[in-house]
């Protein structure tokens, strides 16, 4: 899919450039977390494909390379929502969890306001539903690409992020709900930063 090319080129050119970027330069390390983080996923090709939208808390860790240059791990995690699914009626949404590694390219480093960009690799776990088709668990791997900013205090921060998704299921038994084809989502959230944030 074309987000998976995508991220998958920042990620090789983030990779690359981090060991010059890093020369004499200590790793730092951020947390992050996001008590308020919502995923809105797109419809696939049928009514038995709805789309549907989640509540989706999560945490990451980041690895300052250089300056400019960061990995981020992640992980976000949903029990699932009560809402409208089309033809199925009024039902709750899967229970996922999900994690990427990221690529992270600072735009101005060291400054209060520091907008980032980023993309990476990752798989999500939906949990069987079988209300809606879904009669066993499917992991799916995906893939994104976003753009995000941080406010820094002293010590901490504020920070808001978006990412564009693609998933693709790697089951061979694929459920109805999520469906043969690559179907995309958006994720935003905004939280916490603790760390140095300079």
């Amino acid at each position: 899919m074309k987000s998976l090319r995508i991220a998958l080129a920042l990620l090789i050119t983030v990779v690359a450039a981090a060991p010059a970027a890093a020369q004499n330069q200590p790793s730092r390390f951020q947390v992050s977390l996001y008590p308020n983080s919502r995923i809105f996923a797109t419809g696939g090709g049928t009514q038995e494909q709805p789309k549907f939208k989640s509540y989706t808390p999560g945490a990451s860790l980041t690895m300052a390379l250089g300056r400019r240059f960061a990995l981020e791990a992640d992980i976000a995690g949903s029990l699932g929502r009560h809402q409208s699914m089309g033809m199925l009626g009024r039902k709750k949404s899967p229970a996922l969890l999900g994690g990427t590694i990221n690529g992270v390219v600072g735009l101005m480093p060291g400054n209060k306001v520091q907008p980032y960009l980023t993309a990476g690799l990752g798989v999500i776990r939906l949990f069987k539903r079988e209300e809606l088709g879904m009669t066993h668990g499917e992991t799916l791997e995906s893939a994104n690409v976003g753009a995000g900013v941080k406010v820094m205090f002293s010590g901490w921060g504020i920070r808001a992020d978006y990412r564009f998704v693609g998933m693709d299921s790697a089951e061979q038994e694929r459920s109805t709900f999520f469906g043969p084809k690559v179907r995309h989502a958006h994720r935003i959230a905004v939280g916490f930063v603790i760390g140095d944030g300079r």
